[in-house]
């Protein structure tokens, strides 16, 4: 049986210089993303600082993570039951020359230029086009592309960080 979703969810979007972190997801949603987790009862920073160090071996003090986003609600599904949609608080931290190491819910954990980035989120865009979908509708899109033959093989960006960057581009 799953784990009842709590419904809130942390990113972290690390970076040094004008590379971002990113993780090559092994759980659903199988995609590339920046790090990611349920808050499960923890303050938004609690759970950022915590999901940090289990995604990719970072243990960054709390002064150096800089909130972004408050309380975004998305629909944005997930594998625990009653995991509809999140509402998402997203913090920045700058991490320079840090080997990442991927933790337990990644196959691999690296640095992106922005072009690969960008190219990321185009291929998310170019297999929720394939499905007839757009990538901002998260209840549809995420199950559609996540779902594609071709994906697994090569994902793109996950859906709900195509819209968090996007987002974070306009502000």
């Amino acid at each position: 049986m799953a784990k009842q979703c709590d419904n809130k969810s942390v990113g972290v979007i690390i970076r040094d210089g004008e590379r971002t972190l990113i993780i090559k997801r092994k759980n659903y949603p199988v995609a590339c993303a920046c790090v990611a987790g349920h808050l499960d009862g923890d303050s938004p920073l609690d759970a950022a600082m915590k999901e940090t160090g289990e995604e990719v071996g970072l243990h960054v003090e709390p002064a150096r993570f800089m909130e972004r986003i408050t309380a975004l609600k998305l629909a944005n599904p997930c594998k625990r039951d009653g995991g509809l949609g999140h509402e998402w608080y997203v913090y920045e931290v700058d991490a320079p020359v840090v080997v990442p190491k991927a933790g337990s819910d990644a196959k691999e954990a690296l640095w992106t230029t922005p072009a690969e980035l960008t190219a990321l989120m185009k291929r998310t865009e170019d297999v929720a086009k394939k499905h007839g979908v757009r990538t901002e509708d998260l209840a549809r899109s995420t199950p559609a592309i996540v779902s594609d033959s071709e994906w697994s093989a090569n994902p793109g960006l996950e859906p709900v960080w195509v819209v968090l960057f996007r987002l974070l581009q306009s502000q």
